[in-house]
């Protein structure tokens, strides 16, 4: 057989004759190394354009992001001053807020003077009261035989006040010196009572009749400003 030969041999003749098919024809080698080429290069061509459609917008972003920067710090600059400026604010206003409070606590005011006198039975002498804290202690003497009624009546006073917890109010003792040469006594007792927590506020309606106008005045004028619950 000749060189070459092998193209012209048929062994499918038979077959297609019997099926009706035609000779497939040849297809140069050319033709398919240019198919192959064409395909073979499709794909890195895509790759690279893609890559550099990536670069671009990547450069773009970069650009972008160093155009933005200025305005990002000064954005961050201006946030952190707010952030500052509200903490000094709420600092301040917390500030106002206990000044408030403590003009307005009626513990060592006139108020608290007020409302003993208007409250001390006549039979009654106090030698003593002071404020500790939340907390109100009374040194007195009072006239016998019903020493021990009017105290009780006093306590029942005080507990019915605006000014202390009603559940706080006690006794801690009560005793009998009687006078040298003189049939009458007196009894001495000491007490304690715990303020109210809201006794400012039951209070202030009530500050003029207890001839507290300086601090009713303090008062009518940290409500106007809110710096009262």
């Amino acid at each position: 057989m000749s060189a070459g030969a092998w193209r012209e041999l048929d062994l499918l003749v038979r077959r297609r004759e019997s099926l009706g098919l035609a000779r497939p024809q040849p297809i140069p080698v050319r033709t398919l190394l240019t198919r192959g080429t064409l395909i073979g290069g499709l794909f890195p061509l895509l790759v690279l354009l893609a890559c550099l459609v990536l670069l671009l917008q990547d450069r773009l972003l970069a650009r972008q992001e160093k155009q933005l920067k200025p305005a990002a710090a000064r954005y961050d600059m201006v946030q952190q001053r707010l952030t500052d400026l509200v903490e000094q604010m709420d600092a301040l206003r917390t500030r106002n807020r206990s000044i408030a409070a403590a003009m307005a606590d009626v513990r060592s005011s006139s108020a608290l003077v007020g409302e003993l006198t208007q409250l001390l039975p006549s039979e009654m002498v106090l030698e003593r009261f002071q404020v500790e804290g939340s907390r109100l202690s009374v040194d007195g003497t009072v006239l016998q035989p019903n020493g021990l009624r009017t105290i009780n009546a006093f306590l029942l006073q005080l507990a019915q006040s605006s000014l202390f917890d009603p559940k706080k109010v006690q006794l801690e003792k009560a005793e009998v010196n009687a006078t040298s040469g003189d049939l009458a006594s007196v009894m001495r007792f000491s007490l304690n009572a715990a303020f109210r927590g809201d006794a400012a506020v039951l209070t202030r309606p009530r500050l003029d009749l207890l001839g507290a106008s300086g601090l009713a005045t303090r008062m009518r004028f940290l409500e106007s400003e809110q710096l009262l619950p």
